[in-house]
């Protein structure tokens, strides 16, 4: 006998940046639209810091304190054990399966999240199809650099979680771990990845190698070009030809935008036209057994 699945309804979000109330209404719409996972492309934190540890950072500097940037990584691990706990509970409140991968802002997310981080990990949905991960990115904010230098400075990859582009290729293109949906935070290069194409070239000969159906990514949120949707989700497809196989085969990338506001992006929306919400971006994406996307719906 054949089993038939229901397809899955997948909601996909980045750019949390501690705006609870966003995500707390993002958990809540989910649950009322019968969603069946919940996945977070990451920058689940905004400032690891705050502006009185910054100051003292800079004062420490002009000072000869003898290593200044373990204020600011103090300062970031009190802001994560505060913040991410939250984030947590509001999630296993909505009552579903849940994933995330950690963004250019956040930490290694184990620690916080156990299991659901599915940073180097899979994950299997209704009918089989998995989902693989791989979080960080390759550029950062200023703001953000000094959480970022190696061992010999502050850490392990400071505060910040590592993206080693290498690995990440290794990771999506190894045989044995193939997954038909991908989880990322950066976007591949020069798809969904913003007006100054700010993506990552790795990932993309990694999609390219794999033949992925469907990528989920989280930055830069401008990944449309439209100012209308400067802070939106975009959506990339195309069908590509292989001449090696003598067959065709579609490439496809989802960039969920940016959920969470902050003075950059309420600026920018106060600008827009008054059809923009009162929270951020988010996508649904309903999916095969087999992980094929058969719908996109973006929310603003």
């Amino acid at each position: 006998m054949t089993t038939h699945f229901s397809p899955t309804r997948i909601f996909a979000c980045a750019g949390v940046h501690e705006d609870l109330e966003a995500l707390t209404a993002f958990t809540e719409f989910v649950r009322q639209e019968s969603g069946d996972l919940i996945l977070i492309a990451g920058n689940i934190l905004l400032k690891p810091y705050g502006k009185g540890d910054l100051a003292d950072y800079e004062t420490a500097r002009g000072t000869g304190h003898p290593n200044p940037p373990q204020m600011l990584l103090d300062a970031a691990h009190r802001k994560a054990e505060k913040v991410l706990p939250q984030v947590r509970k509001i999630l296993e409140d909505a009552g579903m399966p849940y994933r995330v991968v950690h963004g250019t802002y956040d930490p290694l997310l184990e620690r916080y999240f156990d299991s659901r981080d599915l940073h180097k990990k899979m994950f299997d949905i209704r009918g089989g199809a998995r989902i693989s991960g791989y979080g960080g990115g390759e550029t950062f904010a200023p703001h953000i650099e000094p959480l970022t230098w190696p061992r010999e400075k502050i850490g392990l990859y400071g505060f910040v979680g590592g993206f080693h582009r290498d690995e990440m290729f290794a990771h999506f293109t190894d045989a044995s771990k193939r997954a038909a949906i991908w989880l990322t935070h950066v976007a591949p290069s020069g798809i969904c990845d913003g007006d100054d194409h700010g993506g990552s070239e790795r990932l993309l000969a990694a999609i390219n190698r794999a033949r992925p159906d469907l990528v989920v990514c989280g930055t830069p949120y401008n990944g449309s070009s439209s100012r209308r949707q400067a802070w939106g989700p975009s959506f990339h497809a195309e069908t590509q030809w292989d001449s090696h196989e003598g067959k065709r085969w579609r490439r496809c990338v989802v960039n969920a935008g940016n959920l969470g506001r902050y003075d950059l992006f309420t600026r920018m929306l106060d600008a827009l036209d008054a059809g923009v919400g009162k929270y951020g971006s988010f996508v649904r994406l309903t999916v095969d057994a087999e992980g094929s996307q058969l719908a996109l719906q973006t929310f603003w």
